[in-house]
């Protein structure tokens, strides 16, 4: 094992959600060998959301991950001299850069679908570098600009709730139907003394169409916002729901909001929400989940089993359980 390490390098590109699952790494490391250097190889959009981290002293990022980017980074990564190398990346492209960096030592991650994401990424650092101790939570820095131009953009005044529709491209198993969402976002408002707010890229704007003058204190602000921007909407609401999908587990690591995630095909017990206080809704009624497939044999339309299970009540259950929302005044 590794003890006393002065600079590392972790490797993470991709979904926004599986680098965010990948902080526990570089915080337990920051908490015991605070005077290491820590470095992040990541793509363009992740590396916006971790930009503002203090854990984090160099961020370095490639456009795409392909051969010919990647060799560009190599003469850098060599005057870099690491320590160790962290790769937590399931691709020969980025083993091949790891081996090829000139570092002492590096690891590579071991997928390991029986326990959570975070935790699995933790053991592949937790394993090489001597006295780490893990901590099952996920934090998000924002830059507190950032926070306060949110705050002045946002169109209500009042507690307001994010739902992510994530209507763009996704695994069948986690999309749930826009009609849905559309009869949440209506109980929501109807019953509390709250906003409901949208939000999605610019691309899910025309999905978004039917929720278009829906009712006065439902706002479409898809596209509105970037990454980091939207990681600041979330820190300012009373709750998010939404799919498995990258939104909603940067929510959870922003620190304000409640999250409550609509779960089909995914296993919570590997991709389910970090921290006691947010919520993982599943079906109920079939036994082949969580099958973790990208398509489903028992599908309707683009629509899976798993997800249609879960009905818009299911969600009203947990705001009235919670007792936090404030209900319209009759």
């Amino acid at each position: 094992m590794i003890e006393n390490p002065t600079k590392v390098l972790i490797i993470r590109c991709g979904a926004i959600g599986d680098v965010l699952h990948t902080s526990e790494v570089f915080r337990s490391i920051k908490r015991s060998y605070p005077d290491c250097q820590i470095h992040y190889l990541t793509t363009e959009i992740p590396a916006r959301m971790i930009s503002a981290d203090r854990d984090i002293d160099k961020i370095i990022t490639v456009e795409k991950v392909k051969y010919k980017n990647l060799f560009k980074l190599l003469p850098e990564l060599k005057e870099e001299k690491y320590d160790l190398i962290i790769n937590l990346q399931p691709s020969f492209k980025l083993r091949l850069l790891a081996f090829l960096s000139g570092a002492k030592k590096t690891v590579n991650y071991d997928k390991n679908l029986d326990i959570h994401a975070v935790l699995n990424f933790y053991e592949t650092a937790g394993n090489e570098i001597k006295d780490l101790s893990f901590k099952n939570e996920l934090k998000l820095y924002l830059p507190e600009d950032i926070v306060e131009n949110v705050k002045r953009a946002i169109p209500t005044e009042k507690k307001f709730v994010v739902i992510t529709t994530q209507a763009g491209p996704v695994r069948e198993g986690k999309k749930w139907r826009p009609e849905k969402f559309r009869e949440l976002a209506l109980k929501i408002v109807e019953k509390y003394d709250v906003s409901v707010v949208l939000t999605g890229t610019a691309g899910d704007r025309e999905h978004l169409a039917p929720f278009e003058n829906l009712h006065s204190e439902i706002y479409n602000l898809a596209g509105r916002f970037d990454i980091l921007e939207s990681a600041a909407m979330f820190s300012l609401a009373e709750y998010m729901i939404g799919a498995d999908t990258g939104p909603l587990h940067i929510a959870s690591a922003v620190g304000k909001p409640i999250c409550i995630g609509l779960y089909g095909a995914m296993a919570i017990h590997r991709t389910g929400l970090v921290g006691e206080k947010h919520h993982s809704v599943k079906s109920s009624k079939l036994g082949c989940i969580p099958c973790q497939k990208r398509f489903c044999k028992l599908r309707n339309g683009e629509y899976s089993p798993c997800m249609d299970d879960i009905m818009p009540d299911d969600i009203m259950k947990i705001l009235e359980t919670d007792n936090i929302l404030p209900l319209k005044q009759n």
